[in-house]
């Protein structure tokens, strides 16, 4: 699981939506990241990406440096950010953790939704993990939501930390 790299949101401090394309900075740290990726020696059976751009963007950078085919990454509509409803497209008021903790304000989707969202994600990630190594490229909180859920959360009740990857981290989950 990578979260994409800096979006043009991210350096704004703005709330993304799905149109916000990366930065060069972004662009510089998934190529940082796929290069780590490269130098770790994992394969990649496939590489399936957010279909938000930023995360596309991120999926695609790693991609050209790995060798994979770009017209082979597949888009989930599963991975997609959490939605924040009429916050989107507006600069950010809140601390960072308020927008992975809040539920019902604003028409934010609802912790549950997307605990239920992530919880087929991480399903559907786990049945493509018989063909070898996937590469996910998402986002923050719904990264987080999918990183908890790798590692035993069961119900939205188990998710208890908003921390959320930096731009263009990864992470390794496991069965």
């Amino acid at each position: 699981m990578v979260r994409h790299g800096q979006s043009e949101a991210n350096a704004a401090k703005i709330i993304a939506d799905y149109s916000y394309p990366l930065t060069e900075k972004g662009i510089e740290q998934a190529h940082h990241t796929g290069n780590a990726l490269s130098d770790s020696r994992l394969v990649f059976a496939k590489i399936i990406s957010s279909p938000y751009i930023r995360a596309l963007q991120t999926a695609q950078v790693i991609a050209k440096v790995l060798g994979y085919p770009m017209e082979n990454i597949e888009l989930l509509e599963l991975l997609r950010e959490r939605g924040l409803g009429e916050l989107e497209r507006n600069p950010k008021t809140y601390d960072g953790s308020w927008y992975s903790t809040a539920d019902t304000e604003h028409g934010i989707e609802t912790k549950s939704d997307l605990f239920d969202r992530t919880m087929m994600c991480w399903q559907y990630l786990k049945n493509l993990s018989s063909q070898g190594n996937i590469l996910a490229s998402g986002h923050g909180i719904s990264g987080n939501y999918l990183t908890q859920i790798a590692r035993g959360a069961q119900t939205v009740s188990d998710i208890v930390d908003a921390t959320e990857l930096a731009n263009a981290e990864y992470i390794v989950l496991q069965q």
